[in-house]
């Protein structure tokens, strides 16, 4: 008859459809149901021994379910980062008008406010606490937000360090510590500028200091979160002298609970819930590099098992990365190869907000990233002031420069010119005379005012003139040559002429020696 309750058992879609649970609620029911058994009659449904048919008949229920689709619990997903960002400018914003309230700049900062918001921003200033709350104690959706009291949160300055915070003092019964949990792991809301105008230390520092100090009537506690007042003719947000909250009721669950969607649509984010903040906090501190067992104190769990369970359901890009680049690279780890894991370069540049893709890029070194300090108030005045002191102070030869006192002085050019000798001798008290004395320098002999028109034109003018000059001067060698190659020749026929005469002459010689032997042989026959 158990097993056949959970067969029949059905829940309510959003849309109205029935469905088999899911099977963490069909597992939170059925562990209900034995606790009360064995309170009220002394018998465990999952004894074996008694009911041997149990465990069988369960795991048909699961199959059932995990057939159906409806294994898995969808968790709280995290709040988007232009979300985030988008309400640290929309909170920053409320914090400077309230401020200015009363003083000339005030009408001027309001403009700055979407006009929806104009009318409660002491409302828009309530959701920022609550935010604010939720982000840094990492608190769930609406848990005790209702019954906190104003006095228990204080400002303390830590003794050691220069670290100034807001703390909620004092224990609360909760989900995971029924008995009070711990208040020294509480979550703290830090004196830091965490955006170009946003403080959550001042958000929560003027809030405090709208509500009304005196007691509820009913209870006689002074509650965190009282029900802001409506706009009429008798009261208006921009009254000075108006109190902004009622002093005798607070706020209900419903309110607390439409903090983030209410955020979320003056922003004009995607609406999301309370809890996802929490959720967003636990997955903040997981990327930053700490510890399940440090996340867990100040998010009350009292084992990392249910924590890794409920918010580290998934592995993101870059665990991804790396896990498939060791299975990629196994063969050569196993031959004994150095293997470095895959690290992925950012799809978008640090400056990009826009949310359109880019070409994705592997490394295999991994890119050096510059961390980020967030600095108090007190902090960024001093730094600032460092910098200013630290800042080299420029020569007057350099703020002459940027002045435009010399705009067409070329020192590529000048080096190349003999006015360069004399800008050498360039004093820094010369850059504050005169044009006159500048003049007058300039007929001293001096390099005076650098005229780049006449420069150029002087220069085109002797560029021509060395190029006749070379013109003539080839001329005249290819002249000089021609009479040398001439003369050459010249000697040459007339040594050839030479040798030519003395062959000719012992031919003639040799020929009449011959002709006289044959004639005397002739007249003896």
């Amino acid at each position: 008859m158990f097993f056949r309750y959970f067969f029949q058992y059905r829940v309510k879609g959003k849309t109205g459809e029935e469905m088999l649970p899911k099977r963490q609620t069909a597992q939170a029911v059925r562990s209900r149901l034995k606790s009360e058994l064995i309170a009220q009659y002394k018998i465990d449904i999952t004894d074996n021994l008694k009911f041997p048919d149990n465990e069988k008949k369960w795991k048909a229920l699961v199959m059932e379910i995990v057939a159906a689709g409806r294994n898995e619990t969808t968790h709280h997903e995290e709040v988007f980062p232009e979300t985030m960002l988008a309400i640290y400018q929309l909170l920053g914003k409320v914090v400077a008008v309230l401020m200015a309230r009363g003083t000339p700049d005030y009408q001027r900062l309001l403009a700055t406010i979407p006009a929806d918001v104009q009318g409660r921003l002491h409302v828009v200033l309530q959701w920022g606490a609550i935010f604010v709350l939720q982000m840094f104690e990492v608190r769930r959706g609406v848990e005790n937000l209702e019954f906190l009291e104003a006095p228990d949160f204080k400002e303390i300055s830590d003794k050691l360090w220069d670290f100034q915070y807001i703390k909620n003092t004092k224990s609360e019964a909760e989900k995971n510590n029924p008995g009070g949990n711990n208040t020294r792991c509480h979550g703290v809301i830090p004196d830091l500028l965490i955006s170009d105008n946003f403080n959550p230390f001042k958000l929560f520092q003027l809030y405090k200091s709208l509500i009304p100090v005196v007691p509820n009537k009913k209870t006689g506690k002074i509650y965190l979160f009282p029900k802001p007042r409506l706009s009429s003719k008798k009261f208006s947000p921009h009254d000075t002298a108006a109190p902004l909250y009622e002093s005798n009721q607070k706020v209900g669950k419903n309110t607390i609970m439409d903090m983030l969607p209410n955020l979320c649509q003056l922003t004009g984010s995607p609406r999301q819930t309370n809890h996802c903040v929490r959720a967003t906090m636990v997955m903040y501190l997981r990327r930053a590099g700490f510890a399940w067992e440090d996340i867990i104190k100040i998010t009350g769990h009292h084992s990392t098992v249910t924590l890794v369970k409920n918010y580290d359901l998934k592995l993101e890009a870059r665990g991804l990365a790396e896990m498939a680049g060791a299975l990629a690279n196994g063969p050569k780890e196993a031959l004994g190869e150095d293997v470095q894991l895959v690290k992925l370069g950012k799809r978008k540049a640090a400056e990009d907000t826009s949310v359109e893709p880019k070409k994705n890029k592997e490394e295999v070194e991994p890119k050096k990233t510059e961390e980020v300090e967030l600095l108090t108030a007190k902090e960024e005045v001093e730094l600032k002031k460092t910098k200013e002191e630290e800042e080299p102070k420029k020569t007057k030869e350099e703020e002459h420069k940027e002045g435009d006192v010399w705009p067409t002085w070329d020192k590529a050019k000048a080096l190349e010119t003999e006015a360069w000798e004399a800008w050498e001798d360039w004093d820094e008290a010369a850059a504050s005379q005169s044009l006159d004395d500048l003049v007058a320098m300039y007929e001293e002999d001096s390099w005076g005012p650098w005229d780049e028109v006449e420069d150029k034109t002087k220069v085109k003018a002797e560029e021509k003139k060395d190029t006749k000059e070379e013109t003539k001067v080839k001329a005249e060698e290819k002249e000089t040559k021609k009479e040398v190659e001439l003369a050459t020749v010249i000697e040459e026929a007339k040594l050839v002429e030479q040798m030519m005469g003395s062959i000719v002459r012992q031919a003639v010689e040799g020929g009449g020696h011959l002709l006289q032997t044959w004639l005397n042989r002739k007249t003896c026959n």
